[in-house]
Order: structure tokens, then sequence, then C-alpha cells
């Protein structure tokens, strides 16, 4: 899926900088952040996924806190349930990426590649 943000100019300059001196492209920086969000299996780490809540939460707490939209109102039903079928979606996608990584890591430990580093004493 491609998503398109839009920035000022001086973000953006700040946004190339950034990705120079980390070695990145802005694209990657960004979905980066994404993959910690989402908790996707692309993540950096545990840390990584619990900064990247910390900071939505902090960000968006007024919203978090009475439950409202972007604009200040309250969500209405229908986005309440889009919200949360988009959430079990989310959440049953990772889940299947997960059991697909364990069935792949359990494979390679069973039947171990013959140019493997796997060694037993």
């Amino acid at each position: 899926m491609k998503i398109t943000i839009e920035l000022t100019d001086e973000e953006a300059a700040e946004m190339k900088a950034l990705a120079i001196r980390y070695g990145e492209t802005p694209s990657r920086l960004v979905s980066g952040f994404v993959s910690d969000l989402t908790e996707s299996l692309q993540s950096h780490g545990s840390d990584e996924r619990s900064m990247a809540q910390d900071y939505v939460s902090r960000a968006h707490m007024d919203r978090i806190e009475h439950g409202t939209a972007e604009n200040g109102d309250a969500l209405t039903p229908a986005e309440q349930a889009e919200y949360d079928k988009l959430r079990m979606s989310a959440y049953s996608a990772r889940e299947r990426q997960r059991a697909e990584w364990r069935a792949t890591a359990e494979e390679k430990q069973a039947n171990p590649s013959p140019m493997s580093d796997n060694v037993t004493l």
C-alpha cells in the first residue's frame, strides 16, 4: 500500500538530512517507525515498538482519553466499528505472519542445511 504524507519544506529538508545521517531513505525511516507502531515482523524490537506506541499515546492523548476523532468530535458508532474491524484485521494478519515465521524457524531447526553453522558437540 502506498500512503502519501504532506510535509513543509523545512520538514522535508530535515527528513532528508536525517536520512543521510542514518544512511537510509526518508521512506525507510518513516516505514521503520510505522513497522514499530503497528508491531509488524519488520519492527526494530520490543523497545522500539513500545516507544512508538508511547509517542502516539502522548502526542494524541486528548483524543485517546476522550474517544474523539481528529476533528474533536466523538467517534460515531460506524467509525468505532470501522476502527475495531481494521484493528482485528491487522491483528489477524500479524498473527498469521508470526505463525508462518515460527513454522519456518521450526522447519529450519528440524532440517538444518548442510552448510549451516549448527554444530552439535
